[in-house]
């Protein structure tokens, strides 16, 4: 850490609460960015092992691509 880190951080954390986050909205839709991106994403996967296996079988899911939308 450096001199000044707590007070920066501090800075930070207390503008995004009073403004909301320092983000395009393409970063906020970003799940490598935002964690509220990533939760939405991790929902949108299949539920179990087997629910990934029948959608892979069937075409629909792809290991390289997983689910962008359902």
């Amino acid at each position: 850490m450096f001199e000044g880190y707590h007070e920066s951080l501090l800075a930070a954390v207390e503008r995004a609460i009073t403004e909301g986050p320092a983000m395009t909205e393409d970063e906020q839709a970003d799940p490598d960015i935002s964690l509220g991106a990533y939760l939405r994403w991790c929902a949108r996967q299949p539920a179990t092992p087997r629910d990934t296996v029948e959608l892979w079988r069937s075409g629909e899911f792809r290991l390289d691509a997983p689910l962008e939308a359902r």
